[in-house]
């Protein structure tokens, strides 16, 4: 993967683009840690169980506001939970070993475009949330009571 022109465009955007950015970063990183903590759940409840017509369509009208037309809301939607499922099977899999390199490289495709900030500033935090995690159980995180 060519890293250069993310470089370049990251570069060119101001204080409060990168720091946007930034803060989306995080809670992506941890609603995968979320995410593959409630899959471990011995005791599975899903989360949402009524789920409408009328709760798809703020989602079905921003894809069209995006350009999808109803002929490739599925397609899209597959890939957009493969892309999910990949993320998601790369920090299972590293987080499951005491490689600190390989959760590095992991972080590095999903966050890093500052030169000389590498990955490894977020490893041990990301290890530690994860185990933050682990240690709750699913009662209190679907209550709120998330670790800090």
């Amino acid at each position: 993967m060519r890293v250069q022109p993310l470089r370049t465009l990251y570069e060119g955007l101001s204080l409060r683009q990168r720091l946007t950015i930034g803060a989306a970063a995080v809670l992506v990183i941890t609603s995968l840690l979320f995410f593959l903590r409630w899959n471990r759940e011995r005791n599975f409840k899903p989360l949402y169980t009524s789920l409408s017509a009328e709760d798809a369509g703020p989602v079905i009208a921003k894809l069209r506001e995006s350009g999808v037309g109803d002929m490739v809301v599925g397609k899209h939607m597959g890939r957009l939970m493969s892309t999910l499922g990949g993320r998601l099977g790369a920090y299972r899999d590293t987080l499951a070993t005491a490689d600190d390199r390989a959760l590095s490289e992991a972080i590095a495709r999903n966050v890093t475009l500052v030169e000389g900030i590498g990955p490894e500033r977020l490893t041990g935090r990301v290890r530690a949330l994860a185990g933050a995690l682990d240690a709750v159980p699913a009662d209190r995180l679907l209550a709120g009571d998330i670790p800090a």
